[in-house]
C-alpha cells in the first residue's frame, strides 16, 4: 500500500514539473509537425499556412502602444497593403505625378543644378505635352552652363529669394545667339525665383535671361527677379529678348543690373509687355532696338531709356511720373 501511494506521488509530482515547464515558456519549443504551444517561441522548417473557409483567417490584437505584428527584416512583403502611411489615409495620398516634376536642392548647390538640368533633359526639344517643374526651396548652381527651357514647360520656384538659379556662363561677343543663365523659348514659363548670373569674364557678355530663337509663341514671366550683379565691363544684361514672332508676358518681375555696363530690360525683336514691375540698371533700364515693340505699365523705372519704348502710368524712383514714351 505505501509503494503505491510512493507511485502516485511521484507521478502527480512530474506532471506538475512539466505544467510548470510549460507554462514558464520553457526552452522546448514546438517543432514542424508539432502543436503550436501559445506564450512561446515556436520553429518550423516549412512553410506554415492558416486557412479560414468562412472569413478572416488570421487576428491580432495588441494594446494600443504595442504593434499587433513585429517583422525580422525590411524586406518587401507582397500585397501586403498598409491603410495608414504616416497618419494619412491612404485615400488622401496622390498615387503618382504624371506631368510634375519635383526637383529637391539635394546635398549640394551643384547637386541640386545638376538635379535641375537632368529634369530638363527628359523632355524633348519640340515637347507638346504640358509639364511643370517644381523647385524645392534652394539654390540650384548650374556651373559655367546655362538652363534652356522646353516648349510647353513652366518651371516653378517656392518663392524669389527662396528659390534661386544661379550660374556663371559667358554670352560670347555680344551678338546672337545669346546664352543666358536661363534661356526661355516660346510656350515656355518661369515663376517664383531669382536668377543670377555671376560671370566676370571681361571679354564677354553677361546675360541672366535669354530669349533668342525664330518661332512665335508666348513667354512668360511671372515672380521673377534677375540680378546681374556681376559688374562685366563687357555689359550685364537682366533679359535680353531676341525673336521676333514671339511675346514676353512679364508681372511682377525685378531686373537689377547696377554697374555702369548694366543694362536692364533689353529688346531686340518682337513684343515685350511688363506691368507691375522693377527695372533697374546703371546703364539703360529700359532699351528698344527699333525692331521690336517695348511697352511698360505701372513700373519703376530706374535708369535711361533708349529707343522708344512706351510707359503708361510708370514712375521713377523718386515716384515721379513717367509720360508716354518713358522720358
Amino acid at each position: 500500500m505505501r509503494a503505491r501511494t510512493a507511485t502516485i506521488g511521484l507521478s502527480t509530482w512530474m506532471l506538475g514539473l512539466l505544467i510548470g515547464t510549460v507554462l514558464a515558456g520553457g526552452v522546448a519549443e514546438a517543432a514542424t509537425g508539432g502543436t503550436f504551444l501559445l506564450g512561446r517561441s515556436n520553429s518550423a522548417t516549412t512553410l506554415t499556412k492558416l486557412t479560414s473557409t468562412r472569413g478572416t483567417a488570421l487576428s491580432l490584437v495588441s494594446p494600443s502602444k504595442s504593434p499587433p505584428l513585429a517583422v525580422s527584416n525590411s524586406r518587401k512583403v507582397a500585397r501586403f497593403n498598409a491603410d495608414l502611411l504616416d497618419g494619412l489615409d491612404s485615400r488622401s495620398l496622390q498615387r503618382h505625378f504624371q506631368r510634375t516634376i519635383v526637383v529637391s536642392p539635394g546635398t549640394s548647390a551643384t547637386a541640386a543644378g545638376n538635379a535641375l538640368k537632368a529634369a530638363l533633359s527628359h523632355i524633348s526639344s519640340t515637347n507638346t505635352t504640358p509639364y511643370l517643374v517644381q523647385l524645392e526651396p534652394g539654390t540650384y548652381d548650374l556651373g559655367s552652363s546655362s538652363l534652356r527651357l522646353k516648349p510647353n514647360v513652366a518651371v516653378a520656384g517656392s518663392g524669389p529669394g527662396v528659390t534661386s538659379i544661379t550660374s556663371a556662363v559667358d554670352a560670347g561677343h555680344f551678338g546672337p545667339p545669346y546664352v543666358g543663365t536661363v534661356n526661355l523659348v516660346p510656350h515656355s514659363s518661369l515663376s517664383r525665383v531669382s536668377v543670377f548670373n555671376t560671370s566676370t569674364n571681361t571679354s564677354s557678355e553677361s546675360i541672366v535671361a535669354a530669349v533668342d530663337s525664330s518661332s512665335s509663341g508666348v513667354v512668360s514671366l511671372r515672380e521673377v527677379n534677375l540680378y546681374a550683379f556681376a559688374g562685366n565691363s563687357s555689359g550685364d544684361y537682366g533679359l535680353l529678348f531676341n525673336d521676333g514672332s514671339a511675346f514676353l508676358l512679364a508681372d511682377d518681375i525685378e531686373i537689377r543690373a547696377p554697374a555702369s555696363s548694366g543694362f536692364g530690360l533689353d529688346g531686340e525683336a518682337g513684343t515685350l509687355k511688363v506691368r507691375n514691375s522693377l527695372l533697374a540698371a546703371g546703364g539703360y533700364a529700359v532699351i528698344n532696338s527699333g525692331t521690336s515693340t517695348v511697352l511698360v505699365a505701372t513700373s519703376e523705372v530706374d535708369g535711361d531709356k533708349f529707343g522708344s519704348p512706351t510707359c503708361v502710368d510708370s514712375f521713377n524712383s523718386s515716384y515721379t511720373a513717367i509720360s508716354t514714351g518713358c522720358f
